[in-house]
């Protein structure tokens, strides 16, 4: 525990991401789930500050191999994702809107399952 870094975690992620191995992602998903990550409460925003890390790394080592700034790199990339934009919207896993309206259907359906264990006489 003393030499993990949030680093490594988010080379697993993004490496599985990159290589699009949907099994691999689970796996690594399952095994921060396995190491109780779920309760700890600094592991997501060290997550998020070491895919951060990795990405500026990445970026910089492009811009070093492609002779092009880091500024017309960040640059290119905003007007791609300008562009990606619209179809990402259709995504529901990225998109706020839909994927709390999926998170507050799955809660009303399980407390519908639940008021339905609480009415129901304990036959067991």
């Amino acid at each position: 525990m003393a030499d993990d870094l949030y680093t490594d975690y988010a080379l697993q992620i993004f490496s599985s991401y990159m290589i699009e191995d949907i099994t691999s992602m689970r796996l690594v998903l399952e095994s921060f789930k396995q190491e109780g990550k779920e309760s700890d409460d600094i592991f997501l925003p060290g997550l998020i500050y070491g895919l951060l890390y990795h990405l500026g790394t990445f970026i910089r080592l492009v811009s070093q191999a492609s002779d092009v700034p880091v500024e017309r790199l960040l640059s290119d990339y905003a007007m791609d994702y300008a562009i990606a934009r619209e179809k990402l919207l259709e995504n529901p896993l990225l998109n706020v809107s839909k994927a709390s309206d999926v998170l507050q259907k799955l809660v009303a359906e399980l407390k519908e399952i639940e008021d339905l264990f609480n009415d129901s006489p304990d036959d067991y």
